[in-house]
């Protein structure tokens, strides 16, 4: 540690000294640990290496903080001064996958492939969702020569996340990924919208079943009809506050690079006043414009591009809808012109003179049997083709609004959802049925011997859309609230009253460049440090990761024991626990 802090200039270990002070001697190894690792998160680099220096000495037991000092000494480019620790924690923890991760990135930058190879292989095979594993073993295959697993692998490293690093990796390797390269990380069964609980009523198939079922489809349509009334109502009322604060978003990015009050770099900035001094907010930094950075956006980008472009997704619903529609206009043909022509063929002076031992005593059983032959061709197959269609919308709709939840602004995506709603009502009258109920066969009851009970359809509620994913995890360093649509992550670094805001600008002698890393942040106690850093393995502690490349922050996304359709996390004080999980960038500052 001594020769480290040789390395680190006077204003760094300065200001680490001055952190440390602040923070009293109350702050646990575990709390100075986190405190660090946040600088890290944060680009301050020296900071964080001297403060975790200090942390290590005050307990050199705490494998949390010997896992992220070694990460953070093999991303400043002293892998050798890494790898025995690693190795160390490796023997101790031969299944942690953060361990083993961050063992191969050592490796890697000591110049060792085969062993790095062999650790980031380990730690794939417990953890094979693993970001930064998959990304570094792509580079050795394709330092190796083999272009088809150089790709293969780094498909694999944005299936937890996703990041314009591994994007641009794949563009470089002349892949362009497909939605069949993202199944996995598709949600199982997407139904925010509740489309699933939406029933129609049944089809009639023959003349006594479209004597009840017209009736029904009357009703299912004049409910569908009132919905869609309320829906259009209040998709006029939510569109004018959404166009409103998108203008004023526009306006105000527009105003930003007018008055050139731009940073001109992708690190994160200062939190303003407004969230405390000496609080830092996770933001990024593109395109010459701040923005905050969103949990899941990153992924949900990616995923509704590839659902945009998915030809085949695109190529069944309008196959479905063209079906629908040309069954019903053939049929619609067919009763006006040969079943009508029929129809007045009965003889219906004498309809009211039916049954036996009546003058039209033959009338019903001509009906009916007219009746049910019509009925017979409209049912062969209309039933299977409107289902498919309201299957094929309903999985549009379901997976675009799914991923839009973390991508718009609550007012916006109101309005997405909105339309979705009309969309999927609207599809509903494509049935062929008329608004009385029926499909132009006209049937009379009193040719019915019998009438049964209706058993009608069922226009469901549609379900409210709320964010299902929360976290919120105290790490005793400040807070990370993470919703669908926004994060909000204050990195106070305790209760330090140093005014951060002026030296996080880029370019003043305290700031360092962005490596890449991913940083895993669990809700779990200081006392787990027994079983090993932070693991993002299947079943690990519920947590929250976030991944930084060499712009900043680039996406956050859910760790652990989480279900997809509802992530709540909430971590406590000082006891939450941080992993640096390295990857192969380094800026070789040591």
């Amino acid at each position: 540690m001594k020769s480290v802090g040789q390395h680190l200039s006077p204003e760094a270990r300065k200001l680490a000294g001055q952190i440390q002070a602040e923070l009293g001697t109350d702050a646990t190894p575990a709390a100075l640990g986190n405190v660090a690792v946040g600088l890290w998160m944060t680009g301050r680099l020296q900071v964080a290496l001297q403060l975790m220096g200090a942390a290590i000495a005050a307990d050199p037991a705490n494998t949390d903080n010997q896992c992220n000092y070694a990460a953070m000494l093999t991303m400043s480019g002293a892998a050798g001064q890494a790898v025995p620790v690693l190795e160390a924690l490796a023997r101790k923890f031969p299944d942690n996958p953060t361990v083993l991760n961050n063992l191969g990135q050592a490796y890697y930058q000591a110049g060792d492939e085969e062993k790095s190879e062999k650790a980031l292989g380990r730690a794939l095979a417990v953890a094979p969702g693993h970001p930064q594993a998959a990304a570094t073993q792509s580079e050795i295959a394709e330092n190796k020569g083999d272009k088809a697993q150089a790709v293969a692998l780094a498909k694999q490293a944005v299936q937890r996340s996703v990041s314009r690093d591994k994007l641009n990796r794949l563009r470089k390797l002349g892949y362009k990924l497909t939605l069949a390269d993202m199944e996995q990380s598709r949600p199982a069964d997407p139904d925010p919208l509740g489309l699933h609980n939406f029933v129609h009523p049944p089809f009639p198939t023959n003349a006594l079943e479209e004597n009840r079922t017209h009736r029904e489809w009357a009703a299912f349509y004049q409910e569908v009809q009132t919905r869609l009334q309320t829906l259009q109502q209040r998709l006029n009322a939510a569109q004018a506050p959404a166009i409103a604060a998108a203008n004023a978003q526009a306006l105000a990015n527009y105003e930003r690079i007018r008055s050139g009050n731009l940073t001109g770099g992708a690190a994160p900035v200062a939190a303003s006043t407004q969230t405390g001094v000496g609080q830092i907010s996770l933001t990024s930094q593109e395109n010459e414009a701040t923005t905050v950075v969103r949990p899941f956006a990153q992924k949900a980008k990616l995923m509704l591009d590839l659902l945009s472009r998915d030809a085949g997704a695109k190529l069944r619903l309008k196959r479905a809808k063209d079906a629908l529609a040309d069954f019903v206009a053939k049929n619609q043909q067919l009763v006006e012109t040969e079943y009508r022509a029929e129809y007045n063929k009965l003889g219906r002076k004498d309809a009211n003179q039916t049954g036996e031992g009546q003058a039209n005593e033959s009338y019903c059983d001509r009906f009916l049997a007219l009746a049910d032959k019509y009925l017979a061709k409209w049912s062969d197959g209309r039933e299977t083709l409107y289902n498919d269609y309201l299957h094929q919308l309903e999985l549009k709709l379901s997976e675009e609004v799914y991923w839009q939840q973390f991508l718009q602004p609550r007012a916006e995506f109101q309005v997405t959802v909105l339309k979705a709603q009309i969309e999927w009502l609207s599809a509903f009258m494509s049935a062929g049925i008329r608004t009385d109920g029926s499909i132009g066969i006209q049937v009379d009851e009193s040719c019915l011997a019998k009438k049964q009970a209706p058993r009608g359809g069922k226009l469901a509620n549609f379900n409210d859309v709320h964010c299902q994913y929360h976290s919120e995890l105290n790490l005793g360093i400040g807070t990370i609230v993470t919703d669908c649509d926004k994060m909000v992550s204050n990195l106070g670094i305790g209760p330090v009253k140093l005014g951060l805001s002026q030296d996080m600008a880029q370019g003043t002698d305290f700031h360092d460049s962005f490596v890449s890393c991913t940083v895993e942040i669990s809700a779990g106690k200081s006392a787990e440090v027994k079983a090993g850093p932070v693991s993002i393995e299947v079943g690990a502690e519920a947590g929250v990761g976030v991944e930084i490349g060499r712009n900043g922050v680039q996406d956050v996304y859910v760790t652990g024991k989480v279900e997809a359709s509802a992530m709540n996390v909430v971590g406590s004080g000082a006891e939450g626990r941080m992993s640096l999980i390295s990857g192969s960038g380094s800026v070789k500052m040591l």
